[in-house]
């Protein structure tokens, strides 16, 4: 372990050793001159092929997990919470990334079910009923270090008539802009 952390510091000391060179050259009759001062917020997808670093596309970056399976309870029975949670999300200045979810029916065959989403901010009991094509979570730029979390369960709104396996697919869209 020390190896590790004395290699590191030896190589962030090399890059800090580093010396940025200008284009422009001040002296005694050109006491002044400027630069163009460059941040990204995201990460660079395009350099463009030159060096000019304001003519890059940067996009954000960003962590969603979603819950593989989502079980469909019963009314009044105990709900079955999955999380959907975003970690680290670098948005660009003045954008919100929104996350929908997107469900038909439970189907069996040509049978079918009617059920409903819900979700609930993390550390709540208090759900609330979720459209098809809706969005569940809903975040803005600015600090990329926040974890978002949503619980989101499924519960029938009508009975099954006949025996099965009853499944759906629910999809979601992750959309910035």
């Amino acid at each position: 372990m020390k190896k590790f952390i004395s290699i590191f510091l030896c190589v962030v000391s090399i890059f800090a050793m580093a010396v940025p060179s200008f284009a422009a050259t001040l002296n005694e009759t050109n006491t002044s001159g400027s630069m163009i001062a460059d941040y990204k917020a995201g990460y660079t997808s395009d350099d463009k092929g030159t060096e000019d670093p304001t003519d890059d596309d940067v996009v954000g970056s960003y962590t969603v997990t979603i819950p593989e399976y989502i079980v469909v309870t019963e009314a009044g029975q105990d709900i079955q919470n999955q999380v959907v949670k975003i970690n680290d999300a670098m948005l660009l200045y003045d954008t919100i990334m929104y996350i929908s979810v997107t469900y038909t029916s439970l189907k069996c065959g040509r049978q079918s079910i009617a059920y409903k989403m819900q979700r609930a901010e993390d550390g709540s009991n208090y759900y609330i009923d979720v459209a098809s094509g809706s969005n569940i979570i809903e975040v803005r730029a600015g600090n990329p270090t926040t974890e978002r979390r949503m619980k989101l369960s499924a519960v029938l709104t009508e009975s099954a008539v006949f025996a099965g396996n009853y499944t759906d697919t629910v999809v979601f869209n992750i959309t910035v802009r």
